[in-house]
């Protein structure tokens, strides 16, 4: 039985597929998770579809990163959007903490993927 979900440590991509249809999508830097590819099914992935990093002056860079003007939190595509910490998107979710305050970041941290029995 072929993966249905794979992921290359190298590139830090994700593809999850079936017969008919690829769903790719990346680790950023600090953990982000972009969007990379929703369609027909691809064989392979050779890293072309990741999104151009341009000079984006006036978009925030990320906390304790370098001041890499071509990435931003603002404009890369992301699959879950947060609230309060350089996204000025619409947020996927807002959560009121305790004290009051609505950031979040919704991070990568680790991955362990198992066979499992189709039954």
């Amino acid at each position: 039985m072929q993966d249905l979900i794979e992921f290359d440590e190298r590139r830090k991509v994700f593809h999850l597929h079936n017969g008919k249809i690829s769903y790719l999508f990346s680790v950023e830097e600090g953990g982000i998770l972009s969007h990379l590819y929703f369609g027909t099914k691809i064989v392979q992935y050779h890293g072309q579809l990741r999104y151009p990093r341009i000079d984006r002056g006036f978009s925030g860079n990320l906390p304790g990163t370098t001041t890499d003007r071509g990435f931003s939190r603002d404009t890369l595509p992301q699959e879950y959007s947060s609230n309060g910490v350089g996204d000025y998107r619409v947020p996927a979710m807002i959560i009121r903490h305790q004290d009051g305050s609505c950031a979040d970041a919704f991070l990568f941290k680790n991955i362990k993927l198992k066979m499992a029995s189709p039954n």
